[in-house]
């Protein structure tokens, strides 16, 4: 063998340039400006009098440079140009505003910026450390920079966050350090729990500089962990815990999953514990298939009668509960008490109220915070309903805000922040007291955040208002992903709900609480305002008559379109292909329509009842009138579209269609918004979301609209040989979608004027 044979093959250079647009991936706001301001910064600082050991040797600067270094003009996040989008951009953009203020400062900056491009040449630099399950270092890296991207506005910005000065403090604390090597930097200088100096953000902060220079010091790579996009939750059928219901949730977009988890709602998948149910079923098959045979009727009892157990106690229980717990409170001033009747009030576990005791915690749980503002102490409950942050016309929607704050006396705050710090044990001996003074026998503290919600839903018979009062998210609730309330009519109604309960709480407490805004609505970021929804509608209506040259073609186009809206507002039905079917599932004697709005899964069983109010039957009657006039007229003209519309009256075409090309063509959401599209709202669902919000302060019955959405219970479907629900009653609703008509000043169509 040559001697040229056993050399080692030369290492591949590693370009800075492949680097940065590595790093800045897909980014391109200003890009040749900010990868320039990095080359220059690492020539003309390139810092190497701190941390040694941090080098960049094996990195070929192939960038010119210039001295002083070329800085990039100040950029100004908006909404059409968010950090979120370009957040490697915006740090570096940040180094450049501090540049000639803080020397300090941009030292911090340029190691930091070394140690991600260290980082990022890695799988380069020690190519077989990712031969295993390994992964990159993106993530650390934009962590890293989000954190210093804050911490270098903390310095020049007029408004300064809650955590400003603790950047501040922390990186003119640890400074000094920053003579040391590198390993005795990470070793000993970034030590959170040896520092007692450093709060808990700043603990926070020092522990994840340690972990990414640990990366840089060890030459480590990350170990790729598997994500699932879901997790699994359970829901107890049975106060035994021997039936559970398994509740598969996303993490992403949480909100539009449970929408569609609600509207597609599956068969439940349920474990049961059979021989728990009777223990006979261990050993016996026959028992075990008898206990399971009973399972579908004890779920049934225990959805539909929960609010009759007898583990419940009635309202008037409940309301004397609450009144001795008041009195009881006023007279002796002891924070165990405070604590039961804060959960009583407010529908929060007795665990996160005592958490909250200390000093630091401003969160009672990872969706509700307790807030102060205009001087008033607020119960701040995050909702996962629809919302769209990047949606570029907040204002034409009638919702803005997911997040529901409750107002609490700001005493009682005030009295769970001081001293002593009650534990469990001491709430629980507590509780027992008070249950033999009360006189309750099933009262304990896990039952004592659920009570409230019993005494509104049996005060109201709404289970959606229960739920939204008491922070019951979404992904367990009756259909609030489609809720639209009023703030400051529910913080009232709450208050209303508290003085039924407590006359005197009500009054002495709650009697100067500061109320929101009146203009501010809580729910699904879905639904377009009043004046948005009338101007659609009408473009479209005028649509039907403004077609060039009289093109019976572009008039019955927009008739079409005109009509597939219509239906969808005034059905409440989901937009899928072919809506709203065949003819032949109107039933204009019974007033009523059969859909099947649910693609997943494929359509299965026959879909839902839907009552038709009195407007829609008319534009229903006349659009088969217009389309009887255009075969009629036209059969001689185009004999192909009048066999097209003869299979629509017989059932083998669905009724709204497109003429495109000669031919009919079912209308789909894609083909409708591609047709009109500057009407085309970002999310084709604001349909349904409009007529849910319509309804929702009507004084209607909870099951009409549960059953018209098909958010009915397990086994209560409309029709279900199980439900309760009338058809009469059902109809009932038809009179309440009519009302519509008048509220968006929607026209009908005028036939005479369309066919003369």
């Amino acid at each position: 063998m040559h001697e040229s044979e056993t050399k080692p093959l030369p290492q591949p250079k590693i370009l800075l340039s492949d680097l940065l647009k590595k790093l800045f991936n897909a980014e391109d706001l200003c890009l040749h400006a900010h990868i320039n301001f990095i080359a220059d910064l690492l020539v003309y600082h390139d810092c190497s009098d701190y941390l040694k050991g941090l080098v960049l040797s094996e990195i070929e600067s192939d960038i010119s440079t210039s001295s002083p270094p070329r800085i990039p003009a100040t950029l100004q996040a908006s909404r059409k140009s968010k950090i979120g989008d370009s957040p490697i951009t915006y740090y570096i953009n940040s180094i450049a505003s501090i540049y000639h203020a803080h020397t300090e400062l941009l030292t911090w900056n340029v190691l930091v910026l070394k140690a991600a491009l260290y980082l990022l040449a890695l799988p380069q630099i020690k190519p077989d450390l990712f031969e295993k399950q390994h992964t990159e270092h993106l993530n650390t890296i934009k962590r890293l920079f989000q954190r210093f991207r804050v911490a270098n506005k903390s310095f020049f910005a007029k408004k300064k966050d809650a955590h400003a000065l603790d950047y501040q403090a922390f990186l003119t604390l640890k400074f000094p350090a920053l003579f040391l090597s590198l390993e005795q930097f990470v070793e000993s200088a970034l030590q959170p729990e040896a520092d007692q100096e450093l709060n808990d953000f700043q603990k926070n902060f020092c522990d994840e500089l340690r972990i990414a220079f640990n990366y840089v010091l060890k030459s480590r790579p990350k170990i790729a962990k598997s994500s699932v996009d879901s997790k699994l939750q359970y829901r107890t059928w049975d106060t035994d815990g021997t039936i559970n219901e398994i509740i598969e949730t996303k993490k992403s977009n949480r909100g539009l999953a449970n929408e569609q988890a609600l509207d597609e709602q599956e068969d439940p998948s349920v474990i049961v514990q059979a021989d728990q149910i009777t223990p006979l079923a261990r050993h016996s098959k026959n028992a075990q298939r008898m206990a399971l045979s009973l399972i579908p009727k004890h779920m049934q009892r225990q959805d539909h009668l929960l609010t009759a157990s007898c583990l419940l106690p009635s309202v008037y229980t409940i309301s004397d509960l609450i009144t001795y717990l008041y009195h009881d409170d006023k007279k002796h001033n002891d924070k165990s008490v405070l604590v039961v009747l804060l959960c009583l009030i407010t529908g929060v576990g007795f665990k996160d109220w005592l958490n909250f005791q200390k000093r630091r915690v401003k969160r009672l749980n990872h969706r509700q915070v307790i807030k102060l503002q205009s001087d008033q102490y607020y119960l701040s409950t995050k909702f996962s309903i629809f919302e769209d942050a990047t949606f570029e016309y907040p204002e034409s929607l009638i919702n803005n805000t997911v997040h529901l704050d409750i107002p609490i006396p700001n005493h009682f705050i005030d009295r769970i922040k001081a001293e002593p710090i009650i534990t469990e044990d001491e709430l629980k001996k507590k509780i027992r007291i008070i249950k033999d003074e009360v006189k309750i026998p099933q009262l304990n503290l896990s039952k004592t955040s659920s009570l409230l919600h019993h005494v509104i839903l049996q005060k109201t018979g709404n289970r959606q208002l229960a739920d939204i009062i008491t922070g019951v998210d979404a992904s367990h609730s009756s259909s609030s992903s489609y809720c639209h309330y009023n703030v400051n009519k529910l913080q009232k109604n709450y208050v209303k709900v508290l003085s039924e309960l407590c006359t005197q709480l009500a009054e002495n407490d709650y009697g100067d609480i500061v109320y929101s805004d009146q203009s501010i609505c809580f729910g699904s970021q879905k639904a377009p305002s009043k004046n948005v929804i009338k101007d659609i509608l009408f473009y479209l209506y005028t649509k039907i008559y403004t077609t060039s040259d009289n093109d019976w073609v572009e008039s019955f186009n927009a008739y079409s379109i005109w009509m597939w809206h219509i239906l969808l507002l005034f059905t409440a039905a989901r937009p899928v292909r072919d809506f709203p079917g065949f003819l032949n599932n109107i039933s204009f004697q019974q007033q009523t329509i059969m859909l099947s709005d649910k693609e997943v899964g494929g359509r299965r069983g026959f879909g839902r009842l839907i009552p038709l109010c009195a407007f829609l039957i008319g534009e229903l009657k006349k659009y088969l009138r217009f389309l009887e006039h255009i075969q009629q007229h036209y059969m001689a003209i185009n004999r192909e579209i009048s066999a097209q519309i003869d299979a629509i009256f017989n059932n083998e075409q669905p009724l709204l269609n497109l003429l495109q090309n000669g031919t009919l063509t079912p209308l789909t959401p894609s083909n409708v918004r591609d047709f009109h599209p500057e009407v085309g709202l970002a999310h084709p669902n604001w349909h349904r979301h409009t007529t849910r919000a319509f309804l929702t302060n009507k004084q209607i019955p909870e099951p009409l609209i549960l059953a018209l959405f098909g958010h009915e219970a397990f086994q209560q479907e409309a029709a279900h040989p199980f439900s309760s629900l009338s058809l009469n009653q059902y109809r009932a609703l038809a009179t309440h979608l009519n009302e519509m008509q008048e509220y968006f000043e929607i026209i009908g169509v005028n036939l005479n004027v369309l066919i003369a």
